[in-house]
């Protein structure tokens, strides 16, 4: 009779855990509201945390949400995805976001996110090594892919980078929310830690470089790129 019930509670427990990952996978992102719509947008940049930053709080965006794109795995975590770096089918770390396109557009989107990566590296995000951590543009439709490659024309003709731009450019496929709560919306709930954190990968230095300060890059966040 013991090991009747023990059998029954693990095989509820496995069907519990399923049923939650379906409920997160499929409920609306936070500040969505019944009825909702909205454009959608992918990209990736190494880490999602500095790409969700970026994005935050800005108008006509109502919400983002972190986790990984393709792959093999049908429930991928943090740790997983990292564990995998050499692999080329590997999950790729993504950020969603849901967007009114009256108040921002798509291209928008794209210059913001151009100017928080190192377009040139195929091979990761600055200490970011990895598959997991290349860069990419994951485009909804036709006309999404038509603004995206503009978009990256604009930025190999701005002289702003000496080598060759290789961020991809591709249709989004499968999307896996995270799920770990620890790095759901990480800069906001951990901030001291974020800031550390980002300070060692060297980002920021590498974005000053380019883009100018803070200050500087912050005026021109939504602009088509320009160095020359």
């Amino acid at each position: 009779m013991r090991q009747g019930f023990s059998s029954f509670s693990i095989w509820s427990y496995l069907c519990a855990f399923a049923l939650l990952g379906a409920v997160l996978a499929s409920a609306p992102l936070q500040g969505q509201q019944a009825g909702f719509t909205s454009d959608k947008a992918m990209f990736a940049g190494g880490n999602f945390w500095y790409i969700q930053e970026a994005f935050d709080g800005l108008d006509g965006i109502f919400a983002t949400r972190v986790g990984f794109m393709g792959g093999l795995d049908p429930l991928p975590s943090f740790t997983s995805v990292d564990r995998n770096r050499t692999d080329p089918d590997a999950h790729i770390h993504v950020i969603e976001i849901r967007f009114n396109a009256a108040q921002i557009t798509y291209e928008q989107l794209i210059y913001i996110f151009l100017r928080q990566i190192d377009p040139t590296d195929d091979g990761g995000q600055l200490d970011e090594r990895g598959y997991p951590y290349r860069t990419g543009i994951f485009y909804y439709g036709e006309e999404q892919r038509v603004i995206a490659e503009k978009a990256l024309n604009k930025l190999k003709s701005s002289k702003c980078f000496d080598k060759e731009i290789v961020t991809r450019l591709e249709p989004a496929t499968n999307f896996f929310p995270a799920t770990d709560l620890r790095h759901l919306n990480f800069h906001r709930n951990y901030p001291e830690q974020y800031k550390q954190l980002r300070y060692a990968t060297g980002r920021d230095t590498f974005l000053t470089q380019i883009w100018g300060t803070p200050e500087d890059a912050k005026k021109k966040l939504m602009l088509p790129p320009s160095c020359s």
